[in-house]
C-alpha cells in the first residue's frame, strides 16, 4: 500500500533559478512491504527555450528528523539530448526496516 509523504518534499528555488530550469508536479510515495522504497515523481522543465544551457543533475536527498542524510538519489539530464521537459522517477531503497525518523526530502538540480 503506498503512503502519500509529498508534504516532505523541499526544493531548492534558488538553485532551480541558478540552472535555468524548474521542478514542477512533484510527489513522493512510500511503497513496499519487506523492502521499503520511497519514490519521487515530478517533471524537470527549462524557464526558457526547450533546450538545458548545460547538462543538469538532479539530486534528492533523504534526512531524517535530527538533520542527518539517510538517502541520497540522483539522475543527470544531458543538453544534447534533453528538449522542453522531461518526467522523471527517483527510487529510494530505505532496506528493511526502513528508517524510522524520515523528515524532509529535499531535491535541487546542480550543475553536471
Amino acid at each position: 500500500m503506498d503512503k502519500d509523504v509529498s508534504n516532505l518534499i523541499e526544493r531548492l528555488e534558488l538553485f532551480e533559478e541558478r540552472l535555468g530550469v524548474r521542478l514542477e508536479s512533484l510527489s513522493a510515495t512510500i511503497t513496499g512491504y519487506a523492502t521499503v522504497y520511497v519514490r519521487v515523481m515530478g517533471e524537470l522543465h527549462v524557464h526558457e527555450g526547450m533546450k538545458l544551457k548545460q547538462s543538469t543533475q538532479l539530486v534528492a536527498v533523504i534526512y531524517d528528523d535530527s538533520g542527518r542524510v539517510i538517502a541520497n538519489v540522483d539522475n543527470v539530464y544531458f543538453k544534447e539530448k534533453f528538449y522542453g521537459f522531461e518526467v522523471f522517477q527517483l527510487i529510494f531503497n530505505l532496506g528493511d526496516p526502513p528508517p524510522p525518523n524520515m523528515a524532509k526530502i529535499r531535491i535541487y538540480p546542480k550543475e553536471f
